[in-house]
């Protein structure tokens, strides 16, 4: 799958626990990685314009596992 950003999905998984009540998603985003000397760069906005999200205002908790 393309997202409007030119970027593609692939191996979308989806997992239920219905203990923690968490749903989750996961998949490889092709794309919004960079390499610019020895650093790594990823854009994404093009998760979380669309969704209205903002990673300053939104105040997420970020863990070894991803954002929350």
């Amino acid at each position: 799958m393309t997202s409007g950003s030119g970027y593609e999905g692939a191996n979308y998984a989806v997992e239920f626990d219905e203990m923690e009540r968490t749903t989750s998603l996961t998949c490889e985003v092709r794309g919004p990685v960079s390499k610019r000397d020895s650093s790594f760069y990823g854009d994404f906005s093009w998760l979380i314009r669309p969704l209205g999200l903002d990673f300053v205002d939104d105040h997420f908790e970020e863990t070894t596992k991803g954002l929350s």
